[in-house]
């Protein structure tokens, strides 16, 4: 399993500061994190056992999901334990997923949603957090950018991340890392409030909270670059010129 040793960065985090640096401080739990592309089932069009998902998988171009692979790039960079499931390009079922979690047992999981894959996704999160109860759910991607008001209401589903992921999935296991007063849901509440780019249901009153927009990340050397290593390259390709080629 990932190491799952976890020291963040201290002060606020800056585009320009994503990686470690010195003044850093040693949290009261050490996160791990599971980053996951939901499994093509539950009503979308990819098949995924046997066969049929090698025919499927065969007579499309298959991409590496790279938004993942950036957030875990500044996960690590920020010594967070992190994996990356590419379900869908693996063949994995719901439940193929779910028993990898279970393995994993993680603090948090991350999982990108496209709209054709909504119901995967829920579907899967909803299955972890039975699983894992306290684990936390976090969804993001473009679907969850423009419907997270309405995903968020669903019971097994803890924040939606809107926008870029990178700054604010750091801030957010910060947020819910560090240490607590008397007034645990009131201080979590606070803490939570600062993150840019989420919505959550409040602690206190369970309603929902949606925080500032978190602005573009305008300086893209400023990222490390996305975690490959942690992708199953060997499925990942392209046609080119009529002729299938190897892509990361």
């Amino acid at each position: 399993m990932t190491n799952k040793n976890c020291i963040l960065i201290d002060p606020p985090i800056k585009v320009a500061n994503v990686s470690k640096r010195e003044g850093v401080k040693e949290l009261k739990e050490h996160p791990y994190c599971l980053l996951i592309s939901p499994p093509g089932e539950f009503g979308t069009q990819t098949p995924n056992k046997g066969d049929n998902v090698k025919k499927a998988l065969e007579a499309h171009e298959i991409y590496p999901p790279l938004g993942l692979a950036y957030i875990a790039s500044v996960l690590r960079e920020n010594d967070i334990g992190v994996k990356i499931i590419d379900a869908r390009s693996m063949g994995m079922s719901g439940e193929e997923v779910v028993d990898e979690v279970k393995r994993e047992s993680p603090d948090f999981v991350g999982i990108t949603v496209v709209t054709p894959l909504i119901s995967s996704a829920l579907n899967v999160s909803k299955r972890i957090k039975e699983e894992l109860p306290t684990a936390k759910i976090i969804l993001g991607g473009p679907h969850i950018h423009f419907l997270h008001e309405e995903v968020i209401k669903a019971d097994f589903v803890d924040f939606c991340v809107r926008g870029e992921g990178e700054l604010t999935t750091i801030e957010l296991i910060r947020a819910l890392s560090a240490r607590e007063g008397r007034d645990r849901s009131r201080d979590r509440d606070l803490k939570l409030k600062a993150v840019k780019g989420i919505t959550f249901k409040t602690e206190n009153n369970g309603k929902i909270a949606v925080n500032q927009d978190r602005p573009f990340i305008r300086d893209l050397d400023s990222l490390p670059f996305p975690a490959r290593d942690l992708l199953p390259n060997h499925v990942y390709r392209r046609y080119v010129m009529g002729e299938e080629e190897k892509f990361t």
